[in-house]
């Protein structure tokens, strides 16, 4: 084992781009391997060396995160808030998982300005808080991920119903979502009264029959990094619908490659 891994280190050092990037990709298939060789890396005077230590250090925590990712868009109890905040960092992936979580707190705070112990109370603070739908047309990759969306006050119809979901929740009032021609909704069951953040959440007296789907949590966050990939593909990102898509398509044991055509998959 010593052996091998003097012989990728010598590999990675290698003047040769295409063999020092075969080497670092071999290195990368094991983990273990991998942070051994990263240590190695790390101590050497070449500040070239230090640099990719660090890219592959960065490659091997993305891949970390994103198994864990995957697991999660299986778990019936998986948490809402936590689990969007780490399909945003797939695309906005400079940010921290730390600093949206204080986004959040702050935007939380914010919001407890408002009693929103009822679906009333919830739309006038909504409005308030002037979280808009953006159109079917102009949706991109940011009206996915949540910090933007409460950075920016503008999201899919869909994700702005999973926010004002959060925060029911957190006072104890019980709203189901649900896909209507008009939109998403957030619908009171027991007051049958839907809350439409595309129509500037208007309220609308209305019966939604039982047999209708409503969205639990795990089909939102699964909508959401489905949204987010395919969206990804329309913007020519290929870098990140690959490890978007990679990360969805690990919680269906499937890979990536098989799946995509070329360029995104195998020839």
């Amino acid at each position: 084992m010593k052996d091998k891994i003097k012989t990728l280190v010598k590999l990675i050092e290698d003047e040769d781009i295409e063999t020092a990037s075969k080497a670092m990709a071999e290195v990368l298939r094991n983990q273990r391997t991998a942070w051994r060789v990263i240590s190695i890396l790390q101590e050497s005077s070449n500040p070239h060396l230090r640099k990719t230590a660090h890219q592959m250090q960065y490659a091997l925590t993305c891949r970390e995160r994103q198994k864990k990712l995957a697991k999660k868009l299986l778990c019936e109890n998986l948490n809402l808030l936590e689990t969007l905040i780490e399909i945003h960092l797939l695309w906005f992936d400079e940010d921290s998982e730390h600093a949206l979580k204080e986004q959040w707190s702050r935007f939380r705070n914010l919001s407890k300005n408002w009693d929103a112990n009822s679906i009333q109370h919830l739309a006038e603070m909504m409005k308030a808080l002037s979280l808009q739908s953006s159109p079917f047309e102009e949706l991109e990759c940011a009206d996915y991920c949540i910090g933007e969306i409460i950075s920016s006050g503008k999201g899919a119809d869909f994700m702005l119903c999973s926010i004002a979901k959060i925060i029911a929740s957190d006072e104890s009032l019980s709203l189901s979502v649900i896909a209507t021609d008009a939109g998403f909704c957030l619908y009171d069951e027991q007051k049958h009264i839907g809350l439409f953040p595309d129509k500037n959440w208007t309220l609308a007296q209305c019966k939604i029959n039982n047999n209708v789907k409503r969205w639990n949590n795990v089909m939102l966050a699964n909508l959401t990094i489905s949204s987010l990939m395919f969206c990804s593909i329309a913007s020519g990102d290929l870098r990140y619908t690959y490890i978007i898509g990679s990360t969805l398509l690990k919680s269906l044991d499937s890979e990536f490659e098989k799946i995509m055509p070329y360029p995104l998959g195998k020839k």
